[in-house]
């Protein structure tokens, strides 16, 4: 029985139902509280029995201080103290474990004694320390059922607890759960209420992950109130971080950021770095995302938080399958589903399975995203967790919708839709509804369509989601323009209308996106992924007569990622910011290049070893994905250590364009089913534009364009093919283009490929015989190359001359460089000679020096790459003729072949210009094979190495569209420099150099003429 000062606490408590073992410890506190100390012992003793069970229980909670879990308190603030008046009655048993416990971390002398007590403990504090889930699960059920045969209240409390977080990330979410609920339960019994925040915390995260946001709000905010009342801090930051997680789930991303604000005061952790990635994610602040994430992930490798880092690799892959890098985003879902594999973690692996979905439907393979998906479905209703369940069914029915099996589709995203609503669910059941309405559209139901897209738009119009409500808008439109298809006169119109209006909002909204999609490439890849609601813009406003809107709209939706590098170009310097940044990047460029080597010769050797050879492509694209991030993070801190610059170029600045007054402009809009060309010509200080649609689909341009390309290298016939796409690309406008002599050319898709200077009309006239023709991304890059601050590209009667008329001198010893020329003559790895790229630069630097304009010729194995960054710096004109490689999966890393050197590996790459930063070079020559071609992006235009050495600030370009002959080569560059020194602007030099060479015999075929273009300013 207890003593008599304990009755008074047992019959004070008699409503809360207080474990015997809870009064006792009670009755100590308050007799310390009041600094009676000889009565607390006098308790104790008298209670000897019930004092050892008590001493018993506070070993569970000393351990998980002891071990510094992020969770763990005391149940009073005098818990230690009582613990040492219970060591009076404590048996040696007892006080051992005391003392192995008083040494924890270690626990070299943590054995069991071979008794019930000793075991549980034991495997409580080994459930602690293990990494193991599967282990930990097992270690926390036998300790629980010891506990339990003991009767030791809180050591089954702090045993259930620790037994629902790990079911919890292991993703048995009706068991944690269950536990979770006992142990709230038990808290009550021993009025261990610091452990509420706790406990809240855990059932308001197993509720988040099961889909039941309402309850998980509730009670994470009840949590955070305890915590706040407690002063405990360290669980505040981890409550705060959860609710952000709900509010992401729920939509309200202003309340996420909020949560996370408040709990970053807490201090950086790798949960709550990866939810300001999350909001950042569905802010689409692309950039900051992948900084949080990154951040996140170096935190958790460093603490080896395996499950989170699978998380993480996830993320950073949805961001880049968000910004349609695809390659890249199934780089990081491989590294996530590895280490998901290695710890066996079904709930994380759901996100991995969801994400590698929805790459695979954005490359178009449909079986492999079904797949993923069912799997999603699967272990998302195995370990009941509803949220993935509803965006399983979601995707499911978008692939069903995507291969026309419409009542498949309905089926699935209707079930999603209701499962989404009872959960409330918002996003998912917005994104239900708008594949639930892309179906009805493709079943011929329209009206239903319109209905269930404006629901979807309201809900993200409330949860403030731009990206998902430009997708609403756009299919919005859709359905009002195969309304007005339908109709006649002013119903036609009304629903035309209502569809433009609707594009527009689409479109606006895109680009409030696009602002935050990243810099140079994430940008340019991105606007692939952004342009469809762009292009059925100018399609509906080019058929309704609305030009210059039309035009409009093809100008906001071209090559923006490379106007915006072209503002900043100034900004980025060439030097690295640390030196242990500098040796990173060669460090990366050295085993890409021995890749690159390793697998040319693998591919040259008379009987490859394709198993060697796929090795070497995968380890090379390894590399390649490893050194992209690791840039790309580089890059976007980079940027952010610029100078702001304000404001945007305006839409219109085009129209301050100086064009010569002969010249015109075509700027072509290929869409699915029609091809469409706006004509711009000066009258008097106004633009005249003029609209022709060319009845080509998007899809036969590209099969006659790769068709020409493959005849033209092999020197075959082309000329019905050339006198075809004349027909139906220039012939429709050429009564417009008369009295004009020059053509500025922006091309769209497939036409980038194209060499308009070869179309042939009916009598066999070539357009380079008539026309001067400049090709430019869009009129605004075009205009924004002009408008920077280079000195005005001149002409030769107008440079002074040097000191001595012979030898150049560098940068700083005289005179700046006019121009220098770099040739590589002979290459390893079978490369072929180039025997005339010496006679070809020899012979131009000796012209340019007979003019006195200061040439130098960098020849053989002078040519290195260290001295092409330096010509880049240093001369206003630079000439390459050497070996380059296309790329055009990743057009960054098309190169120029020239010496390897110090410092360099002898390829100077796409991303090594661009990250020069700003050139000196005004005009750059590419007298290489297919420097003019890359990677063709919707939205943005050709990405290679056309689109860096214009973003990097140079001025003209001249390329060649295909794979040319070294002597055709040698010969219309030299026509072309001696035209340029008659004054002649670079179209027009290189015109008549063409017009020169297809007047010779031996070179009148295409093949050997037409390749090179000028890109830029050409006049």
């Amino acid at each position: 029985m207890l003593a008599s000062a304990q009755v008074a606490v047992k019959l004070a408590g008699a409503e809360k139902k207080l474990a015997p073992e809870a009064e006792l410890y009670w009755a100590l506190d308050s007799a310390l509280t009041q600094g009676q100390t000889a009565k607390a012992k006098q308790i104790v003793e008298a209670n000897a029995e019930l004092a050892r069970r008590l001493r018993a229980n506070l070993l569970f909670v000393q351990s998980e201080l002891k071990l510094d879990l992020e969770d763990a308190t005391t149940i009073s603030p005098r818990m230690d103290e009582i613990a040492t008046l219970l060591d009076l009655v404590a048996d040696e048993s007892l006080r051992s474990l005391a003392n192995a416990v008083a040494k924890l971390p270690d626990t070299s002398s943590f054995q069991s004694n071979g008794d019930e007590l000793s075991e549980a403990l034991a495997r409580f504090v080994q459930g602690l320390k293990s990494e193991n889930a599967d282990e930990q699960i097992s270690l926390f059920q036998t300790a629980l059922q010891k506990c339990d045969a003991l009767g030791l209240e809180v050591g089954k409390l702090l045993c259930l607890h620790r037994l629902a977080a790990v079911e919890r990330e292991k993703g048995d979410f009706p068991s944690a759960f269950a536990h979770a609920t006992q142990v709230r339960n038990l808290i009550s019994r021993w009025n261990y209420f610091a452990f509420t925040p706790a406990v809240l915390n855990n059932l308001g995260v197993i509720a988040r992950r099961s889909g039941l946001l309402e309850m998980a709000r509730k009670n994470l905010l009840a949590a955070l109130e305890a915590a706040e009342r407690q002063g405990n801090e360290r669980l505040e930051g981890m409550i705060l971080t959860n609710l952000s997680a709900v509010a992401i789930q729920s939509g309200n991303f202003r309340q996420a950021a909020n949560s996370l604000q408040q709990a970053l005061t807490f201090g950086k952790t790798v949960a709550r770095l990866n939810n300001i990635g999350a909001v950042h994610t569905y802010l689409r602040d692309y950039e900051n995302a992948l900084l949080a994430f990154n951040q996140a992930l170096e935190l958790a490798e460093k603490v080896g938080d395996l499950r989170r880092q699978i998380s993480l690799w996830n993320n950073i892959g949805a961001v880049y399958w968000l910004q349609g890098n695809y390659d890249q985003a199934l780089s990081c879902l491989k590294r996530a589903s590895t280490i998901a594999e290695q710890t066996r973690d079904p709930f994380r692996l759901t996100s991995v399975h969801l994400t590698l979905g929805l790459i695979y439907v954005g490359m178009g393979e449909f079986e492999k995203a079904e797949h993923h998906f069912n799997e999603l479905l699967r272990i998302s209703r195995q370990i009941g967790d509803r949220l993935n369940e509803v965006g399983a069914l979601v995707r499911l029915g978008n692939v069903q919708g995507r291969q026309k099996r419409w009542n498949e589709a309905i089926k699935l995203l209707e079930e999603a839709a209701e499962i989404a609503t009872k959960s409330n669910q918002l996003p998912n059941r917005a994104l239900a509804l708008l594949n639930l309405g892309v179906t009805l559209e493709g079943r011929s139901e329209p009206e239903a369509a319109l209905r269930a897209y404006q629901e979807a738009l309201k809900i993200w119009q409330d949860i403030s989601d731009p990206w998902m409500q430009a997708w609403a808008w756009k299919n919005i439109g859709d359905v009002n323009e195969k309304l007005g298809e339908k109709g006649i006169g002013e119903e036609r119109e009304r629903h035309w209308l209502q569809a433009i209006d609707a594009y527009w909002r689409s479109v606006r909204l895109m680009e409030q996106v696009r602002e935050g999609a990243g810099k140079e490439q994430m940008q340019a890849l991105f606007a692939q992924s952004a342009s469809e609601p762009f292009y059925r813009l100018i399609n509906l406003l080019a058929q309704m007569r609305r030009t210059e809107e039309a035009f409009e709209v093809a100008e906001r939706m071209k090559a923006q990622a490379l106007l915006e590098l072209i503002r900043f170009a100034s900004l980025l310097e060439r030097e690295l910011t640390a030196n242990q940044i500098g040796s990173e990047y060669q460090a990366f460029q050295r085993r890409i290049t021995e890749l690159e080597e390793q697998l040319a010769e693998a591919l040259s050797s008379p009987k490859p070893n394709w198993e060697r050879v796929s090795q070497l492509r995968q380890q090379l694209a390894n590399a390649r994905d490893e050194f992209e991030r690791w840039r790309d993070l580089w890059r976007l801190q980079r940027w952010k250590l610029l100078p702001v610059r304000k404001g945007q170029v305006a839409f219109g600045a085009w129209k301050g364009l100086s064009l010569p007054t002969d010249a015109a402009v075509l700027e072509y809009v290929v869409t699915e089913k029609r091809t469409w060309v706006f004509v711009l010509q000066r009258k008097g200080s106004e633009w005249q534009i003029d609209c022709y649609d060319l009845p080509v689909p998007q899809k036969q341009l590209e099969e006659d364009i790769a068709w020409l390309q493959e005849r033209l290298v092999q020197r075959r016939s082309v000329g019905a093919t050339l006198q075809r796409l004349y027909v139906t690309l220039f012939a429709p406008i050429e009564k417009s283009l008369q009295g004009k002599r020059w053509l500025v050319i922006v091309p769209d898709g497939a036409l980038f490929a194209l060499p308009f200077q070869a179309l042939q009309d009916s009598e066999g006239t070539y357009l380079t015989e008539r026309f001067a023709i400049v090709y430019a991304p869009s009129l605004t890059t075009l205009w924004a190359l002009n408008f920077q601050s280079h000195a005005p590209c001149p002409l030769p009667h107008a440079l002074s001359s040097s000191s001595s008329g012979s030898s150049p001198s560098r940068k700083g010893e005289g005179s700046q460089l006019m121009w220098t020329g770099l040739a590589v003559t002979s290459f390893e790895n079978g490369l072929e000679a180039l025997p005339f790229a010496r006679e070809e630069v020899q012979s131009i630097a000796s012209l340019l020096n007979r003019q006195r304009l200061n040439a130098r010729a960098i020849v053989g194995s002078e040519a290195t790459e260290e001295e092409a960054l330096n010509a880049l710096k240093e001369s206003r004109w630079v000439h390459f003729a050497t070996h380059a490689f296309l790329e055009p999966t990743r057009p960054l890393y098309s190169r120029l072949v020239l010496k390897a050197d110090q410092k360099h590996d002898g390829m100077l790459r796409a991303f090594e210009v661009l990250d020069a930063g700003q050139t000196a070079a005004e005009m750059v020559v590419l007298s290489a094979c297919e420097t003019g071609l890359g990677k063709t992006l919707k939205g943005e235009g050709l990405m290679g190495l056309v689109w860096v050495f214009l973003a990097t600030g140079t001025k003209t370009l001249v390329v060649s569209q295909w794979q040319v002959n070294d002597l055709s080569a040698a010969r219309l560059m030299a026509a072309y420099y001696r035209n340029m020194l008659k004054g002649l602007p670079p179209a027009e030099a290189i015109r008549r150099s063409q017009v020169e060479l297809l007047s010779q015999r031996p070179f009148h075929h295409p093949y050997f003429w037409a390749a090179f273009a000028v890109w830029g300013k050409g006049f």
